[in-house]
């Protein structure tokens, strides 16, 4: 089942988005699993907009691009179209606004580096399920079109991806995600794992 992603016209009201929940743990018998969520939009002629946020308490916050996966990081990996073997976007960042930015194709990283009016901000918040941090990002539709030229932000476009929750710290060790990676422990490109999204008119 695909999961739909809105299409706006403005910046949105978050609030108003559908959540995505980080809920697959297949590594994680009894282990420490950190509920998440996301949601996704998309702004007509501009690009995408995201949120993605985690409940930790005093998350751990690498320091570097290097090691940010050392500490509780979120992913997300998106990519136009319906092709596994299509090349995606891949954006980690952390509580303290470390984050990394790249494009890939299966494990193979092909470009580094933020694209031209690129943003992302950190956040933290509390509300009744305990406090929380994350981050929001926004990416330019031209970064899209990098990936797949016929790329358009309309109705019944497909896209595939996934949201990841990672700390490979050993106190804390776990990877959650949207949908079930079947990869070995450790590994966080999976494209055979993504999952379909569609976008919608509302």
């Amino acid at each position: 089942m695909e999961f739909a992603i809105s299409i706006l016209k403005e910046y949105p009201k978050w609030d108003s988005l559908s959540v995505i929940k980080l809920t697959a743990f297949p590594y994680e018998k009894e282990g420490f699993k950190p509920f998440s969520q996301a949601r996704i939009c998309f702004v007509q002629d501009k690009g995408m907009y995201a949120r993605l946020w985690a409940f930790d308490v005093d998350p751990i916050t690498a320091s570097t691009p290097q090691t940010l996966f050392e500490g509780n990081a979120l992913v997300l990996q998106l990519a136009p179209g319906q092709d596994a073997s299509a090349p995606y976007l891949e954006i980690a960042a952390n509580a303290g606004g470390v984050f990394t930015f790249c494009t890939a194709r299966g494990q193979t990283t092909l470009t580094q580096g933020a694209p031209a009016g690129f943003t992302l901000k950190e956040f933290t918040g509390e509300d009744l399920q305990g406090e929380y941090w994350g981050w929001e990002v926004f990416v330019p539709l031209a970064c899209f079109r990098s990936l797949d030229p016929s790329f358009s932000i309309q109705e019944h476009q497909p896209l595939r991806g996934n949201l990841l929750k990672v700390c490979l710290d050993a106190r804390y060790k776990h990877i959650g995600s949207y949908n079930a990676l079947t990869c070995p422990f450790g590994v966080l490109r999976s494209p055979q794992d993504f999952a379909p999204f569609v976008l919608a008119g509302y």
